[in-house]
Parts: structure tokens; sequence; C-alpha cells
């Protein structure tokens, strides 16, 4: 029953979101930007009212969906422009040899290649390799002004300080009672197919065990100590490269940010953020940007020292002792507390260390690689031998052989460069602060894919590479201005308009405004004009029958201004309007105009106005310039004048 009432609540929100990314596919960004973050609580929520099996499976896939939706989108308007939406570079050759390699993969049988994954397991891991190209050629797509790469840019860091919030609200008031009731732990193991070991089956990462005790570790919404602290790190880039820090809401939303890195007790993401802003340095050549990467490495060290006096700590389940026990003996023993952020021979750094070396080791023995799915977290969720784990560049070696390891470390240097030099040579500056910031989030994750699965972290896959698809997009260059003025008989001959439907729009145009039809054919097209001309207005359903206005964000035509040749006739324009009971947008007087906003009925932008005489004009200091403004205007007095009361 709750499966059923969820997927009937579901359906309409993924048909709506899909509806809003077809109008327009950058919201696929926003939408990932949100919702990956909330996705594993979501999930685990919905787990534990008896949603499962394929029914869950069907909701997580809304990133997926979601995805799809945009990248039909642009491709539908590819193949209608007869162009490709970018101009391909090397390094989306790089990207998309990497694509292809991963399918090729794929479909080979897993004994040629010495493998031993299932269908699952290389579905899963060509999933895993796919999204975040799918994700950049995505963004590739997109034309992003300044203005949507900074809402962007904010939208990043509101929801990392909301992420950072709530982790922290849930670390001191939720206990590991709680959890072990919750449904994360059996979304973890039924649902997704890891079989952790942490306190109440959470990740073994969900708590620090030391021989001083066991302290929680911030994991929030992501259920993931890592993962959160990798968001934190991108938005704590971002945000410092945008210069948001130098503003009040800024500063308070990257200082939330910077404390819920440090609850999450991740060296590796210390280290990265460290990483980042030095690389940040050398691109904007700051070396402010230096000092703070000194700074996050001791707040990183003294934190951990001052961490189990600060940490709520929590313990085991009765009934995990034992097992936890047996672990302990295995590793060696619990590190100290106060002395693990500087022991460079812990077990967990020991253990990544021993994945990297034997991972790479894996592909000079065996350079042709084993096949998908048989590395990472695919491989443990699908009881698949495990050939090569938590290093993103010996899971890729080891999967795809050594030429998958150099096409995934070209595309993503490549990319790197390519962020770094439009930071540096981009015209906006806003547009430079977020590709500094990209770049420098990028190299940081780059850093973190040495020892960790960071590639696959969805959050990552989605809206980083994302980002930085739509980034290293260049902005056009300007054309160079030929120095001679357009001759001064040239004027705008006419408009022509996409309507949903041509009888609708001549009851308006025709009907209301008192415009000639000089032409119609049947209900494709009509030309419309006044004063006998061919026409001034064209009104046409070629691409648009049936269809909506465009929604709020895209380009296009803002209106159409119809002048009239005095204020009786606009005054009468006004009278028709009332007649017809069509409302304004606005009435304006701009000094040199006098001017009616409205909309007609297929949502394009409309002007009524009439010119005052040019020696009327409200002219600058100078005596030259014209110096236009926005005053209200005396609608009654122009109703009057059409009456002909003036």
């Amino acid at each position: 029953m709750a499966a059923a009432l969820s997927l009937v609540l579901y359906a309409p929100l993924l048909a709506g979101a899909g509806v809003l990314v077809w109008r327009r596919p950058a919201l696929a960004l926003a939408f990932f930007v949100v919702g990956l973050a909330l996705h594993n609580a979501a999930m685990a929520a919905l787990y534990s009212t008896g949603v499962e099996g394929a029914a869950l499976t069907a909701i997580q896939a809304w990133k997926e969906a979601l995805l799809a939706v945009a990248l039909a989108r642009v491709f539908l308007d590819a193949v209608r422009g007869r162009t490709l939406p970018f101009r391909p570079g090397l390094v989306d050759a790089f990207a998309l040899a990497f694509g292809v390699l991963a399918v090729v993969y794929a479909m080979l049988p897993q004994s040629v290649l010495g493998g031993g994954a299932g269908a699952e397991a290389v579905l899963l891991g060509l999933r895993h390799a796919l999204l975040p190209v799918l994700a950049y050629l995505l963004g590739r797509s997109l034309l992003l002004g300044a203005p949507d790469l900074h809402r962007l840019g904010s939208l990043v860091l509101v929801a990392a300080a909301a992420v950072a919030a709530l982790g922290l609200l849930e670390e001191y008031t939720l206990s590991v009672e709680w959890w072990r009731d919750s449904g994360a732990p059996g979304y973890f193991r039924e649902q997704l197919g890891f079989d952790y070991r942490g306190p109440a089956r959470m990740p073994e990462n969900f708590a620090f065990n030391t021989e001083d005790g066991l302290f929680r570790r911030l994991i929030s919404v992501f259920l993931s100590p890592l993962a959160t602290s990798y968001m934190l790190v991108v938005a704590l880039l971002l945000a410092a490269a945008a210069g948001a820090l130098g503003r009040r809401v800024g500063v308070l939303l990257a200082l939330l940010c910077a404390v819920g890195l440090l609850f999450t007790l991740s060296r590796s993401a210390v280290v990265a953020l460290a990483a980042g802003l030095v690389l940040l340095a050398l691109i904007r050549r700051r070396l402010l940007y230096g000092a703070a990467a000194l700074a996050a490495l001791v707040a990183g060290v003294a934190f951990a020292f001052a961490f189990p006096a600060i940490a709520p700590e929590t313990h085991f389940l009765p009934t995990e002792i034992a097992e936890q026990e047996r672990i302990a003996r295995e590793l060696g023993g619990l590190p100290d507390a106060r002395g693990a952020a500087l022991d460079l021979d812990d077990p967990s750094l020991r253990s990544h260390l021993s994945s990297l070396r034997e991972g790479l080791e894996t592909v000079v023995e065996h350079p042709q690689g084993y096949g998908l799915g048989n590395a990472g977290a695919v491989a443990r969720r699908t009881d698949t031998r495990l050939i090569a784990g938590e290093s993103n560049f010996a899971e890729v070696g080891a999967e795809l052989g050594a030429l998958g390891l150099v096409l995934f470390g070209a595309w993503n240097i490549t990319l790197l460069w390519t962020l770094a030099r439009r930071a540096r040579s981009e015209d906006d500056s806003s547009v430079r602060a977020v590709a500094a910031g990209a770049a420098a989030a990028l190299g940081a994750v780059l850093a973190l894919a040495i020892q960790t699965d960071a590639y696959g972290v969805p959050w990552l896959a989605f809206c980083l590479w994302g980002l930085a698809g739509a980034l290293a997009r260049p902005s056009p260059a300007p054309l160079p201005f030929s120095g001679m003025a357009i001759d001064s008989r040239v004027d705008i001959g006419h408009v022509h308009l996409k309507v949903a439907e041509i009888d609708r729009a001549l009851a308006f145009y025709r009907d209301v405004l008192g415009f000639e039809v000089m032409q119609r054919l049947g209900d494709s097209a009509a030309f419309i004009s006044a004063g006998g001309y061919h026409h001034h207005l064209g009104l046409n359903t070629w691409e648009s029958r049936g269809g909506s206005p465009p929604p709020p964000g895209t380009t296009g035509l803002y209106h159409v201004a119809i002048r009239y040749p005095d204020r009786r006739t606009l005054g009468d324009a006004l009278r028709r309007l009332v007649d017809a009971g069509i409302p304004l947008d606005g009435a304006t007087d701009h000094g040199v105009s006098e001017a009616l906003y409205l909309r007609d009925p297929d949502g394009n932008g409309v002007e009524l106005y009439r010119d005052r005489p040019s020696e009327e004009w409200p002219r600058a200091q100078d005596g030259q310039s014209v110096a236009m403004f926005n005053a209200p205007l005396d609608l009654p007095a122009l109703l009057a004048e059409a009456a002909g009361s003036h």
C-alpha cells in the first residue's frame, strides 16, 4: 500500500519537474544541487514507511530521469537547428572517448577480460562511469550567462550551509538507538546492498572509534560524513572565489559550512580544501588564498585534537560489541583520539594507501582491465570479487584498463586547464570568479579521487561535472566594430510572432487593436498592418501550434512596440483595451514617450506608445544625450483625450 501511494504521489512530481526541465534544461542543475543533497535521507525515510524494492528503485531514478529529459531537449534543439550547441574541443573529445570506451567494455564478455561481474554489476558500473560524462555534456550544451552562474553558485552555498546546519542539529539530538530504528540501516543493507558494520549497522564512518571512546561524526542528510564533506568543500571554494566571504550573509553561510566540514572529521576533505585554495591562489594570483589554505590545515589539525572534547559520544549496541572487538584486534588496535589527526600510520590511512598501490599494480599487471563492475562500491554491493577499491584512478584502471585510466585523467586534467584558462581570460568578472571556484573545486575533488570514490558520489557527479561543463563553454568573442554608422533611412519593417492559434491572436490584434488583415494562410499564418502596408506584424504557428509562453529566464523577444501617431490615437487604443477587459502590465511616461504595457493572448509582451516631439525630449546636462525616466502615466487623462475632452 505504501509503495503504491508513494508512486502515485511521485509520478506527478516527477512529471512536473520534467516539464520544467524540458522548457529550461538549465533547471536540471538546480534540481540536482538541492535534490541530491536530500536524496539519501529521503530514500531512507521512504524505506522506513515500507517503500522498497522496485518501487523505491523507480523513485531513486528521479535524477537520471531529469538528466535524460534535459539531454533529450538539447539534442532535439540541436537536430532542429542542424548544429551542435557547442563547438567541440579537445576536452570534449577526451570525455566522449572515455564514455564510448565504457560502453564498449560494458558489451565485452567478462570472460574475455578475466572479470567476474554479473549483468547487474556491469550496468551499475556503466552508470558509475557515464553519469559524470553525461552531466558534463549537458553543462556544455547550456548557454548560462553571468546571472545564471551567480545564482547557481549561490544556490550551492545556501544548500551546503543548510546541509551543515541540519548535520550539526542531528549530531547532537539523535541517538544511535534512533538511527537503529530508522530506515537508514535497512535502506543501505537491503536496498543498496551495503552491509555496514558501524553502530546500529550504519556506515563504519558514522562514528570515530578510538581507544578513548566512540565519537559521532557529522553525516547530515547525505547519511555520510565523506559525501557531506565533499559538498562543503565545493561550496567553500566557490564562495571564496566569488568573493562571498566579503559579504555578511556570505560569511555566515561559509562559516557554517566550515564548521560542518570540521565536524565530519574528514582529514582528506580538509587537505583537499587546502589544495583547492592553493590552486585558487595560482589561478587568481592572490596570496590571500594561500594563507587561507594554511589556515584551513591548522584549523583541521586543531579541531581534530579538540574533537573528543567537543563531539557527542555514542556507543555500539550490545549485540555489536563482540564483533567490534574482533575488528579492532584485526586492525591492530584503536587510534588515540587526540593524536589520530597527525598519525600517518593509522589504519584508515594505511588502508587507502594500500588500496591505491594494489590498484595501480593491477593496472600494470593487467593493462586491458577486468571490465565494468569489478571494482569499488559496485563490486561490494553486488558481491563481485573486488579487483580494486577506494581510489577512483585505481578503479578506472582496473575496470577499463590503462587506456581508460589515460582517457579519464586526460579528460579531467584538460577540463581543469580549460576552467583555469577561462578564469583568467573571461571578460565578465563574475564569470571569472565562478570559473576559478569550479576549477579549484574540480582540482580538490580529483585530489580526493586519489584515495576515495569521489567520482561516484552522485552530488559531485551531477553537480560539479555539470557546472564544469557549463563553464567550459567560453563566452562568444565580441565582433569588431566597423566604425560606420547604419544608414539613417533603415527602420524596422515588421515583427513576426509565434502564436499558438491564429484565430485567438487575430481576436486581439484585429478585433481589439484594429489592425487590418492583409493576407491569411489558413491556420498557419496571418499578416496584418495599419494603413495598407503589406504587413507590420506577422503571426504564425509554424513552430508553436498549441504551444505555451516561454518560461521566465529564457531569451527571446521582450516586447513588440506599436507606435501611435499622437496622444488621441493612443487614448483610443486604451479605450479599446478597457472595453475588451484586457488588463495592463504597466503604464509609464518615459519623457520621450508615453507607453502602455500588456501581453497578447500568447504571452508576448506588447507596448503601445506615442512619441513626444524630439524638441520636448528631456536631455542630460550635456544638452545632447537623452535622459529618459519612468513616471506614472495618467490613464484617465489619456482616456479623456480619446473622448475629445482635451
